[in-house]
């Protein structure tokens, strides 16, 4: 009870800086106490409101994001956060985030949850929009590169491989690091156990042979994996470094359950009724990013390349100007997406469904 007034001052809180403060102070504190390490999550939560409430964008972002990976039992309170930090990058405009978070809260949402049809129909267009939106970037960046003059590109490139040998080998000294803590902790386990059997031996009077089935049975013991909790954390740390963290359920390691057509392409009879992501076969999933193959491959460096880099983009344009127009009702940003379609590919087929959408549009708006 105690816990959840302290939390709910937090939440409840409307202005003044020396409130703030003493708020302040005292979850921070909360933060330090041992026996909330599984409340972790609620307390970073309140401090984000606090912060965010204050104008401290930036810190409350980032306690926001503490309080999605101190998470360890409490589904709900893991998708209010993911669903702050998805609403707060909408409202920013910046689409491509939102619609991640959108699509994490939507994983973690239980289905008891207010409006929760509401948000995950909403979380689904808007992690449509951030796809397409992603595939306009990645395109346009692709094919300003494919037109740099090699030199210029290769220069590039060996900055990016520069970078991600950096990054890997960074990596692997902390997991080594680690592996020391991990063996370290072992042999620490180890000679604990030790003292406390040699110590137990000696006051204990035991024939030799239960002695020794004794001894076996410890060293067997902790030898196993799920005995040492020293493996068990390194492991813990392994998987969630590599997939996240994730619910237990069945696919678990698929982000998105459902299987997705290619249904936003053009057909002969015109515009279809569902909209996703335009499919692009990318050759360098089987790379890694410290070798220059993983970002040279995908640029479109020839004309059959390029016209098919340029039906990504013009896709994706109309998927955004669509999704903006008839799914989020944000006609302004649709038009700025339909006028950029028909600028950049104005003997595209595609403009004609554009036009009409504009044309909707502005009868719309009188």
């Amino acid at each position: 009870m105690a816990f959840n007034a302290r939390i709910n001052r937090a939440r409840l809180y409307q202005g003044g800086e020396q409130g703030a403060a003493g708020i302040r102070k005292e979850l921070m504190k909360m933060l330090r106490d041992e026996k909330n390490t599984d409340y972790l999550d609620q307390i970073y939560y309140a401090l984000a409101e606090l912060e965010m409430k204050e104008g401290k964008e930036a810190s409350g972002v980032n306690f926001y994001k503490k309080s999605v990976w101190s998470n360890t039992t409490n589904a709900s309170q893991k998708a209010i956060s993911y669903l702050a930090l998805a609403r707060y990058f909408y409202s920013k405009e910046d689409y491509v985030p939102a619609g991640a978070y959108y699509d994490s809260c939507s994983q973690s949402l239980p289905e008891t949850f207010e409006d929760y049809k509401k948000i995950t129909d909403f979380a689904q267009n808007v992690k449509l929009l951030s796809e397409n939106i992603g595939m306009v970037i990645r395109e346009d960046s692709l094919q300003q590169v494919a037109k740099m003059p090699a030199a210029e590109r290769d220069k590039i490139v060996a900055d990016l491989v520069a970078v991600s040998v950096k990054k890997e080998n960074d990596a692997k000294e902390a997991e080594e690091l680690e592996r020391q803590n991990v063996q370290s902790g072992r042999a620490n386990g180890m000679n604990s156990m030790n003292n406390k059997r040699n110590y137990g031996t000696s006051r204990l009077t035991a024939t030799a042979s239960s002695t020794s089935a004794g001894s076996d049975l410890s060293s067997g013991s902790t030898s196993w994996y799920f005995y040492n909790q020293s493996s068990m954390s390194y492991g813990s740390i392994e998987f969630i470094k590599f997939w996240g963290r994730r619910k237990l359920e069945d696919n678990w390691r698929r982000s998105n359950k459902k299987v997705i057509t290619e249904a936003g392409d053009m057909s002969s009879e015109g515009e279809t009724g569902e909209l996703s992501t335009p499919a692009v076969a990318t050759k360098s999933k089987a790379l890694k990013p410290t070798q220059p193959e993983f970002y040279l491959n995908d640029l479109p460096l020839n004309d059959t390349l390029m016209r098919e880099s340029n039906n990504r983009m013009a896709q994706a344009l109309l998927n955004t100007g669509k999704i903006f127009k008839d799914e989020l009702k944000r006609p302004n940003e649709a038009v700025q997406y339909f006028d950029r379609l028909n600028k950049r590919f104005p003997e595209d087929e595609r403009l004609l469904f554009s036009y009409y959408n504009l044309f909707q549009i502005y009868t719309d708006l009188n």
